[in-house]
């Protein structure tokens, strides 16, 4: 028998959500380590962009990742500690920058 493909989260452990912004795709996967430390996945995202969301910059491209991802798995990540792993930091990006466009300056917000 295989083993099953997605796990149930175990409660007070560490979380670790990978997100990854490709040219017409957002894609994020969250996992959790069992037992004998093997990572297991909880929960795969993918979401197609269409229309102006392919025009948009990389960084735009990352953080609007980060805001799917993060709107998705709302209920695991208020009840568990979170990693995120990322090409782009793009909460250090959302931070540090002086002027922001305003749907980057919405999501900031939104973080």
């Amino acid at each position: 028998m295989s083993p099953l493909v997605l796990a149930a989260p175990t409660p007070a452990r560490l979380l670790i959500l990978y997100t990854a912004a490709l040219d017409e795709s957002l894609r994020a996967f969250l996992a959790q380590h069992n037992e004998e430390n093997n990572e297991m996945a909880l929960y795969y995202l993918n979401r197609r962009m269409i229309g102006a969301k392919i025009r948009y910059s990389s960084i735009q491209k990352h953080c609007l990742e980060l805001i799917f991802a993060v709107q998705k798995l709302r209920h695991y990540l208020l009840a568990h500690k979170v990693t995120l792993i990322s090409r782009i930091d793009s909460q250090k990006v959302l931070m540090t920058q002086p002027m922001l466009t305003e749907r980057l300056a919405q999501w900031a917000l939104l973080l």
